[in-house]
């Protein structure tokens, strides 16, 4: 099954050494639990035989993962942001850009 992020795409948004092998398999993980994360979020498959995002929003989804990716790769024990609203674990880009593309019950 091929993902939508490469770790390549991974590695150079993280300012990382392209050739550099030892942080590979840490980011294929990563790839494959924020995808997981994504898909469940937004009520969609972006992988498989047969995804049914629609093709116009697979860009956006990459660049979530991507977020996802570089948040949960430089902060792997997790970050809250204590606010009077509650607290926060994603980056809000990550929610800016999911939550238009999630399928809704009413769909």
């Amino acid at each position: 099954m091929t993902e939508p992020v490469a770790p390549s795409d991974i590695k150079s948004d993280l300012g990382l050494d392209p050739g550099a092998t030892d942080q590979d398999a840490r980011i294929e993980r990563l790839i494959k639990a924020a995808r997981r994360s994504v898909e469940k979020r937004i009520g969609y498959s972006v992988v498989g035989d047969e995804p049914t995002i629609p093709v116009d929003d697979i860009d956006v989804v990459r660049q979530a993962i991507c977020l996802i990716v570089a948040t949960w790769f430089a902060l792997p024990e997790g970050v809250s942001v204590d606010n009077r609203a509650g607290s926060a674990e994603l980056p809000l880009g990550v929610s800016w850009l999911l939550d238009p593309v999630a399928k809704w019950a009413d769909d």
